[in-house]
């Protein structure tokens, strides 16, 4: 076992362990964010590329693993730190990842910006005196009560119901327990066979049914009579979930964005459907499989009598968890604190607000349950009139979550102490150098390349459009810089402080700025505004490049770029922190056309250094990128795209 918490750790940065740290400590992405100096939205990328990299689906398992690992990773870390020389100004080791080409390129971050407040959360009841080992908690399906707990001490991540008895699977010690329902009693544990850890599990045609993360038989039949693992089922690799309904076993596959059909008469596959990106979980009932996509935003949903897509649901917020029951699909959005109602009959969804960050959904005859993993908080909500009926919570986090015709499970993990101001500082400092490849199309590294090639306007290659995104501009929307199975093509709010609202007849976006955020030195005394972007597109509109032609759409851009107008009439500032974009035709894609760095704010003529030619903004634009590459700024804030790997 710490063999395995060695190797998944080392896939980690130093700063995604950090808040993997204060995860297991409970905290929620605006308290890490706190904690750490840096903005909501960067704590909320973190979490996601350490649930990514880990093949976890919830915060809340990211919390119990990092509880596990925490106390062997701090003493690694100690015993590190002590044995390397100290360090002053630079970084011996920093290798990033350069994903846009073929060659590497080392990356900082600069930004500045501010801590969002703390919101109050739902309220922990007083609770009977739960033990704080690892196990399985009974909850009253009707009163909301905890009634019991299965100590199984095995950190269960998830659950399912069937046989007789209420099943638990380990990631992190890659086994299967059988629990009694009624005695609370672990019967057994068994290994998962094969070298990956176990990511699915259900119950179906009297078996329980384990699916692994990697390999080609990577979904494994258990028999709870002869308490034997048949050979697997050879899919691929990559598997996400898996939910046994309709006569079938179906698996999702994250990694093809798939899911498969497999008959248990057979063991064999019958059909492989195409769903929407990143499915992470699934539930069957009114004759059909619902699908939950977490790249794509979306429910698919597959008729399951032949194996087909009858309707793909668009949500607004990325969904976390699934569940069905009480005449409904039920979908939470942990980051946007939401339970989301599906209609089985029109695909119609309702957004139903919470005071909590729901991980886990599950659904009993008169109630639905969300539970927020890392608090160790549950909600009982009436399905008819969305009022939370009551609220329980556990000294510990949640993970998995299940529920039968009177009961409600879940597993409980205790929560290891925070990290100490001396671990916390032993990740930060130092400086990261900018390393430019040494190919044939890099004007950045060729000693003749031409005078704007740092001009983010004019110039379009490769590597400066990716130095243009890490380090030296900023864009109202942004994205991470990974890949697009790792949530790369994700549009994440950057100087926004939100992703854009957009009209009902889709002619008009608002943007609204984060308040409080600075140019780099020399200008960091001067705020970044609506009009610095405004400034922005003036520019790009009457400079020679091929970039002017994605914000034709916008009322009056082309009227500017052809000099037959002294503005830009579509661009609209009602306050330095609301841009409002006013279009001639409806232009679904206008945010992402807002993350290249054509939209990179720009300060006004009259902020420039003196020596300076009003108007000669190329040349001061080289001149301040120039000088960012030289002394990269930290206001104490990361950058919410990309961090360097160490």
């Amino acid at each position: 076992m710490r063999h395995a918490v060695r190797t998944a750790t080392s896939e980690l940065t130093r700063r995604e362990r950090e808040v993997a740290g204060l995860l297991a400590h409970g905290l929620t992405n605006r308290e890490i964010a706190e904690r750490l100096f840096i903005a909501e939205r960067t704590a909320e990328h973190h979490v996601e590329q350490i649930r990514y990299k880990l093949g976890f689906h919830t915060r809340s398992q990211v919390a119990v693993w990092a509880a596990t690992a925490a106390p062997a990773e701090r003493k690694e870390s100690r015993d590190r730190v002590a044995s390397e020389p100290a360090i002053t100004s630079e970084r011996s080791k920093v290798a990033p990842r350069w994903r846009r080409g073929p060659a590497i390129a080392a990356i900082a971050a600069i930004i500045a910006g501010v801590v969002l407040a703390y919101a109050p959360q739902l309220r922990q009841p007083a609770l009977p005196v739960v033990s704080l080992l690892d196990g399985v908690v009974r909850i009253d399906g009707t009163t909301g009560e905890v009634v019991g707990k299965a100590a199984t001490t095995m950190h269960g991540s998830e659950l399912a119901v069937g046989g007789g008895a209420i099943w638990e699977l380990s990631y992190t010690a890659r086994t299967l327990s059988r629990i009694d329902p009624k005695t609370l009693a672990v019967g057994a544990s068994y290994g998962v066979p094969g070298a990956a850890p176990p990511v699915g599990l259900a119950f179906g045609a009297d078996s329980v049914w384990v699916a692994t993360a990697f390999g080609e038989k990577s979904l494994w039949r258990f028999d709870p009579k002869t308490e034997q693992f048949a050979q697997p089922v050879g899919l691929s690799s990559g598997l996400s979930a898996l939910t046994y309904g309709a006569d079938a076993v179906w698996v999702a596959n994250k990694s093809d964005d798939v899911v498969y059909r497999v008959d248990p008469r057979t063991d064999t596959l019958t059909s492989r459907i195409d769903v929407g990106e990143g499915p992470e979980a699934m539930a069957v009932d009114f004759g059909a499989v619902w699908v939950l996509s977490g790249v794509g935003s979306s429910i698919t949903r597959i008729d399951a009598a032949t194996a087909t897509v009858s309707a793909t649901i668009a949500l607004r917020v990325q969904p976390s968890a699934i569940a069905t029951g009480d005449g409904a699909v039920w979908v939470v959005s942990e980051p946007s604190s939401l339970l989301i109602k599906i209609d089985p009959r029109t695909n119609t969804a309702v957004e139903i607000p919470l005071s909590l960050h729901p991980s886990g959904v599950a659904a009993t005859r008169s109630a639905v349950w969300v539970a927020d993993g890392v608090t160790g908080r549950l909600a009982r909500i009436d399905p008819v009139s969305a009022n939370v009926l009551s609220a329980a919570g556990v000294t510990g986090s949640l993970e998995g979550i299940v529920a039968d015709d009177l009961s409600v499970w879940a597993t409980v993990h205790a929560i290891a102490p925070p990290p100490t101001a001396s671990d916390i500082a032993a990740l930060r400092g130092g400086t990261l150098r900018v390393v430019m490849p040494a190919w044939a199309g890099s004007e950045l590294a060729n000693p003749d390349g031409p005078p704007d090639s740092l001009d983010p306007q004019i110039n379009g290659t490769l590597d400066s459009g990716e130095l243009f995104r890490c380090c030296l501009l900023r864009t109202l929307v942004s994205h991470t810089g990974h890949s697009y199975r790792d949530g790369g093509a994700d549009l994440q709010p950057d100087l926004a402080a939100e992703l854009p609202e957009v009209s009902i007849d889709g002619l008009v976006w608002t943007f609204h700025l984060r308040p409080g955020a600075h140019y780099a030195p020399p200008l960091d005394n001067v705020t970044i505004t609506a009009g610095d972007f405004v400034r922005a597109l003036q520019r790009d509109a009457r400079v020679e490049n091929s970039g002017a032609d994605f914000f034709s759409p916008i009322d009056g851009f082309d009227d500017y770029r052809n000099r037959r107008a002294t503005a830009i009439l579509g661009l609209e500032v009602p306050d330095p922190l609301t841009l409002k974009v006013h279009l001639t035709e409806i232009t679904g894609d206008l945010p992402y056309r807002f993350a290249i760095s054509d939209t990179a704010a720009s300060p006004a003529a009259r902020r420039f250094e003196r020596g300076v030619r009003r108007g000669d903004r190329t040349r001061h634009r080289l001149w301040t990128l120039s000088r960012r590459l030289r002394a990269i700024h930290d206001r104490r804030e990361q950058c919410p795209r990309l961090l360097p790997r160490v």
